[in-house]
């Protein structure tokens, strides 16, 4: 489907009513979005309910071909988020930097800052260390 130029791209225009529906206002921070009633509270939840349904399944495939699955990304998860509370005091609200390049251990510590209501800040692997600073 060709759009014309200028449209303004509407979820109301491509979702039928029967998705809409479902859709319930919640209130964030003193803003009101919109989300289903089932939707995941957060990006490590979202990594249980996959791993709940697919766990045998490939999640991920990284540069050298080997894959992990849902059950295995969230067992890394779980261990490195544990890592980050016993042994760096990462706490919720927390910022944690991430300097790290596309790999599976970014995939893990981005989850598990996550797991742990902490903030995860990705930095640039191209940043000059004047700019990390």
């Amino acid at each position: 489907m060709k759009l014309p130029e200028q449209t303004t791209i509407c979820g109301d225009t491509f979702w039928s009513e029967d998705v809409l529906s479902t859709l319930r206002p919640y209130s964030i921070n003193g803003n009101t979005v919109e989300l289903y009633e089932d939707s995941p509270k957060s990006f490590y939840q979202s990594l249980v309910k996959s791993a709940q349904e697919y766990g045998n399944k490939t999640c991920i495939i990284d540069d050298s071909g080997r894959h992990y699955t849902y059950s295995q990304l969230l067992d890394m998860v779980d261990g490195f988020s544990k890592k980050l509370y016993y042994n760096y005091k990462v706490y919720p609200g927390t910022r944690v930097g991430l300097l790290m390049y596309n790999t599976i251990g970014f995939c893990v510590s981005f989850y598990a800052i996550n797991k742990l209501n902490a903030i995860s800040v990705p930095l640039s692997t191209k940043y000059r260390e004047s700019e990390i600073l």
